[in-house]
């Protein structure tokens, strides 16, 4: 914690400023000359935003003497940057014209930058536009956004995937910090960052995220709230709803106030929803994914067949999850800035999908005439995890005015989080993770017409796992960063340019625990296990953005990008109950007695022995090599009038890609060979006990997981998103999206688990005091597989809502009512592993009111 301190200290060095202040008046007028009220104007390379009245004028002081650069902005109006030389005038008029397109400031970059004028493509949801897709994880949140869609492991543990990048390579901030959970490590995981009570959530791609660090070299999500205010403005809101295909119970609320030295904020929520409502039954057996591998659809057209074989209930098993959380947070107001703190506790309990209903159904149904008189021996399993995380975070934002700095913003975090899974009421494995980060940003006075900022980031976590499922070992990881990012207008173009340097110590703590279970005891003997890991990973882009027409631009970027392996890229070995897969790190190689390892990258063919001959896991540590990414973005942009674009073209042309492929082996095939022949003899002791008889089918559902494999290898991965809107009257708009992406080795072969191509239609209609949705989203077949990776069928989603708005008494009163899945059609996530067990959730309906004041 001493680090921390210091890194404060930095921060508040810089507190002396002084200079003649200068004032600036105007208004601001929409393209009928008409007062625009609520216009946000500032100062490029400034932190003060002073906002019009209802006449539209604006006053703006700020510290500054050389040219000046404004920036102004409205929702629903393009923005405008207006440049002023050192003898400007005292006052201005600025007008602005309608935008189909909203354009909103990024919070998550230290200079400014705004959906609509940066080089790469960034995404803004705020507002009424997040609550109305709100959903209760963040991955299902943004999956209708373009460019994004969602991994899926139930109705709790859903996380985005950006451009077909997910896992170690998106990075998910709270407040621009690390939300320092488990789920980069895990898909299956949570990820604890709060939608219900989040204002903004922000999405980067491409190039920009290289900022973040080489753990956001495919994309950053940053959820961002109102935990430590920035002003003591009173305000708030209460959102209540009811029902879903889960039929979930909902309460949030937040609330804003203070006097004009000291803010105060609390959050909090509640949920509770039960076992999920499927459309049929969604096991496969063995026999139907090798009939869909070779394009037999009729398991998906007709379930009969199943339901005779296993009794379906009409719900995914084991899905329902309770949940609570609340924040506190204060802040000190001052006149350069704010320093403030907040406490956030949540805490979730959730059902692991993997465990439920369908667990080793192959093996309950050969014992099915030995418990005739126990129906319930299959549905006596009951998984769950039950996750609990303390956050404090410390954010301020100071502004002077010496000769170098313009600003200083410091953010520090602390994460205790702890998820236990819990098997039948006794513990089976605990994932720990204690984290500490430390972000300074200095905002740069003007040189020479640039802008710019330097970053410090400094990260620190231990993770810990224990028990008989623990896939990773414990591990220290460290971090420490430099970065800087800087912007230039010549005339119409905007030219932006950033660099990172990183250097990243990965130390395995548990390794030995880790390797005993599944590594033969001779070779144990020669591994080294003090080894630790230690990657340089450096990072640069440029780019810019060509005002070429009033309301059109054109954006251009080029990155190279460096990244770290993550701990359980390399170090995995051990099943993974959440995603039911038996993983292996790369350095390890799996070696079988009848066949030679495959030595051409990419070309994985299925290892499984027709003789079961065991093969066996041995520990290579072989030479990891950094992840490298050389990537372009184009994006193509018109902003004004009633109809508008956004179109991106992405390249990434990737050396030394970490992936993760089935092998076509399964865990009972490298299970260690004394590990082997104590499970016969728990087997055999099983036999002749009824109490062991439940142990020895669930040791033997695991010896059925299959065995996934981290490799290297070289692969391309490119794409087009398209997002279209027309204002077509006053009353109705309409959006169409597309985005589509092929992930490729060099060598040919599919990357697995790609997100399908995807076409959307949205239209809303609005009048008066009433607004309704309607949605249809189309999902293609995805046909482009890897090895031992089966295809999975298209599907169509149509999601319908309603609002009703009213004014009581000053207090902004909402209804709704939203529709999800409408035609109650069957839909299989191609991203996820458990993709064979689960469907995504059916028709539900849900009612709400939400209170704004």
């Amino acid at each position: 914690m001493k680090s921390i301190y210091k890194l404060s200290a930095i921060s508040l060095a810089f507190l002396s400023f002084g200079s003649m202040a200068e004032k600036i008046s105007g208004v601001v007028l929409d393209d009928q000359n008409q007062p625009l009220k609520g216009a946000q104007v500032n100062v490029v390379g400034k932190k003060k935003i002073v906002t019009t009245d209802s006449n539209g004028q604006f006053v703006l002081d700020f510290e500054h003497s050389k040219d000046l650069e404004l920036h102004v902005q409205a929702l629903g109006y393009s923005h405008k940057n207006i440049f002023l030389g050192t003898d400007h005038p005292e006052s201005i008029s600025v007008k602005l014209i309608d935008s189909v397109l909203d354009h909103v400031d990024v919070v998550g970059l230290p200079i400014h930058a705004s959906s609509l004028e940066s080089a790469q493509p960034i995404s803004v949801i705020s507002g009424d536009e997040l609550r109305d897709i709100q959903a209760s994880t963040l991955g299902e949140t943004l999956r209708s956004e373009v460019g994004v869609q969602s991994s899926y492991f139930g109705p709790v543990a859903s996380s985005p995937i950006i451009r077909g990048f997910d896992g170690p390579r998106v990075l998910i901030t709270q407040n621009n910090l690390d939300v320092a959970d488990v789920s980069r490590i895990g898909a299956d995981h949570v990820v604890t960052a709060e939608v219900s009570t989040a204002q903004t959530i922000e999405i980067l791609r491409g190039p920009s995220t290289l900022f973040y660090g080489s753990g956001a070299i495919g994309g950053v999500v940053n959820v961002i709230d109102n935990r430590i205010p920035t002003n003591s403005d009173t305000n708030g809101s209460l959102e209540l709803s009811q029902g879903g295909a889960d039929d979930a119970s909902q309460i949030a609320f937040n609330l804003t106030t203070g006097n004009d030295n000291v803010a105060f904020y609390a959050d909090g929520f509640y949920l509770d929803s039960e076992n999920v409502k499927i459309p049929r039954n969604p096991v496969i057996e063995s026999h139907d994914e090798h009939e869909e591998e070779h394009g037999n659809e009729a398991h998906d057209e007709d379930t009969d067949g199943h339901n005779e074989e296993h009794e379906f209930s009409g719900v995914l098993e084991n899905s329902a999850v309770q949940s609570y959380g609340f924040t506190l947070g204060s802040s000190l107001l001052l006149d350069n800035g704010y320093v403030g703190i907040s406490y956030a506790f949540l805490d979730r309990e959730y059902g692991l999908l993997s465990h439920g209903d369908s667990h080793d159904e192959e093996h309950d149904d050969e014992h099915e005439t030995d418990h005739q008189d126990e129906p319930e021996a299959s549905e006596a399993h009951i998984a769950i995890a039950a996750l609990k995380q303390d956050r404090w975070q410390v954010l301020s934002e100071l502004s002077f005015n010496n000769a170098v700095l313009s600003a200083v913003d410091t953010r520090i975090g602390y994460t205790n989080y702890e998820h236990i899974e819990i098997e039948n009421g006794a513990i089976g494995t605990t994932f720990k993770n204690e984290s500490v980060q430390a972000r300074l940003d200095f905002i740069l006075q003007e040189i020479a017409g640039w802008h710019g900022a330097v970053t410090v980031d400094w990260r620190d976590s231990e993770k810990m796992l224990d028990g008989e499922e623990a896939f990773t070992p414990d591990s220290q990881y460290n971090s420490l960063a430099i970065a800087a990012i800087a912007e230039k207008h010549f005339g119409d173009v905007l030219i932006q340019a950033g660099a990172r340097l990183e250097n990243v110590d990965i130390k395995p703590t548990g390794l030995e625990t880790q390797l005993e279970r599944f590594i033969e005891h001779d070779e144990l003997e020669s591994i080294d296990f003090s080894l630790a890991d230690s990657f340089d990973p450096n990072s640069y882009s440029i780019g810019l953005v060509w005002d070429y027409h009033p309301g059109y631009n054109i954006g251009v970027s080029m990155a190279h990008s460096e990244r770290a392996p993550a701990v359980g890229e390399i170090y995995a070995l051990g099943p993974h109950i959440g995603t039911n897969t038996f993983e292996i790190g790369s350095y390890f190689d799996i070696e079988s007695p009848e066949h030679e390892e495959d030595e051409h990258e990419g070309d994985h063919e299925d290892h499984q022995d027709d003789n079961h001959a065991m093969a066996h896991v041995e520990f290579s540590r072989k030479a990891i090599k950094l992840e490298t990414t050389q990537s372009l973005d184009l994006t193509w942009r018109k902003f004004e009038g009633d109809f508008g674009w956004v179109v991106n073209l992405f390249y990434n042309d990737i050396e030394n890609y970490l992936y993760q492929f089935n092998t076509g082996l399964h865990y009972a095939d490298i299970i260690a060979e004394g590990e082997h022949e104590e499970e016969h003899e728990q087997e055999h002791d099983a036999e002749h006990s009824d109490e062991g008889n439940e142990d020895a089918h669930e040791h033997h559902g695991s010896g059925n997981m299959p065995v996934y494999e981290y490799k290297q290898a070289d692969a391309k991965i490119y794409g087009l998103e398209a997002k279209m809107l027309w204002q077509a009257t006053d009353d109705i708009k309409v959006t169409a999206l597309v985005d589509s992406l092929k992930g490729k080795l060099t060598n040919g072969s599919y990357l697995p688990r790609m997100s399908p191509t995807r076409y959307g239609l949205i239209a809303d209609y609005q009048l008066q005091d009433w607004k309704a949705s309607l949605q249809v989203m189309r999902y293609a077949e995805q046909t482009q597989v890897s090895g031992n990776e089966t295809t999975t069928q298209g599907y169509t989603m149509v999601d319908l809502d309603a609002h009703y708005y009213m004014d009581i008494n000053g207090y902004d009163l909402t209804a709704f009512a939203k529709i999800r899945n409408l035609t109650d059609e069957a839909a299989r996530v191609h991203t996820s592993f458990l993709k064979n067990q689960t469907y995504l959730p059916g028709r539900g309906i849900s009612f709400g009111l939400r209170l704004a004041f």
